[in-house]
């Protein structure tokens, strides 16, 4: 019955008044979705001490994302539609019922829930394109990390793993405890909590394809380096980082400053592999409506309640 009572909300008309910005998701418009092709993707499942000392140890077939096109106003857009239970099954070209709110393209609502949309990504072939704003197709996952160290010393290392900066939830959690860690040193803060970073990592299969850390990854006005440019030279340069910090380092350009929700208090985003106005647009786009994403809440979150379980 729910199922059926959701279908019917998302089928009938909207209400007949003019649509204006921050209104309510009631006022959504139809449009069709039309499938275009399923990506199965395996993933990690539980702990790492779950993963490689208990039975079902190793990788698991975790999820799959349905990919759809729709167009509106001229552009073709994606839909990426998660399907963790493994449950829904297309044919090429079929078409089904969908709603929009004209006024927040980013999403999409359908059968399988508040969908994540973007346009459609460019040739692959196109040499002209811009790096930065490609950033909506991901080989990797997408990895958001925090470390917390507990009074009874060594520390804990969190990650959650997602695929694309407006999803609501991680697709899976990953942690790791380290029994001892390197003493902090100021203004080497790095030597401390890149190795747990690199733990976490080293668990993975997949390299990501971005990383956003609980820190700096340039210092000050200078840009001395910070962890999360040790971390990117760690990687060769190869994954872009987003550093997201709450508090303000001294000589930090105002530049780096981010005002999200109806918080009156800066994050203060720098990054490395990409535009420091990218990384901000990125976090900017981020679910939640309040000063910290919830996928950064959460993460932090998972590691303090990993250092000290209940």
């Amino acid at each position: 019955m729910g199922l059926f009572r959701t279908l019917l909300n998302w089928l009938l008309p909207p209400p007949p008044v003019n649509r204006a910005d921050g209104s309510p998701r009631r006022y959504r418009q139809p449009v069709e979705l039309t499938y275009s092709g399923t990506r199965v993707y395996e993933s990690r499942v539980g702990t790492a001490d779950q993963l490689f000392d208990g039975p079902d140890r190793g990788w698991k077939p975790g999820f799959r994302y349905h990919d759809f096109c729709l167009d509106w106003g001229g552009t073709r857009y994606m839909v990426s539609a998660l399907d963790d239970k493994l449950i829904f099954t297309f044919r090429d070209g079929q078409s089904f019922p969908a709603r929009i709110d004209p006024g927040d393209l980013s999403k999409v609502w359908c059968l399988m829930a508040e969908q994540s949309c973007r346009p459609w990504p460019e040739d692959e072939d196109d040499e002209d394109e811009d790096e930065d704003e490609d950033f909506g197709a991901h080989e990797g996952p997408l990895m958001a990390v925090d470390v917390h160290y507990p009074k009874t010393g060594g520390a804990v290392a969190a990650a959650v793993l997602f695929h694309n900066w407006h999803n609501t939830a991680p697709y899976a959690d990953l942690t790791i405890r380290l029994d001892t860690v390197a003493d902090y040193e100021p203004g080497a803060f790095y030597k401390r909590e890149l190795p747990c970073i690199q733990a976490l990592l080293d668990q993975m299969r997949q390299q990501p394809s971005a990383i956003i850390i609980d820190g700096y990854v340039t210092l000050g006005a200078v840009d001395k380096a910070g962890l999360g440019l040790h971390l990117y030279r760690a990687l060769e340069e190869k994954v872009p980082v987003i550093g997201v910090a709450k508090t303000a380092f001294a000589g930090t350009p105002e530049t780096a400053e981010l005002l999200r929700g109806t918080s009156t208090q800066p994050l203060y985003v720098t990054a490395a592999g990409m535009s420091q106005d990218s990384a901000k647009s990125i976090i900017a786009s981020m679910h939640g409506p309040n000063r910290m994403p919830t996928l950064l809440r959460r993460v932090d979150r998972l590691c303090r309640d990993r250092a000290d379980p209940c």
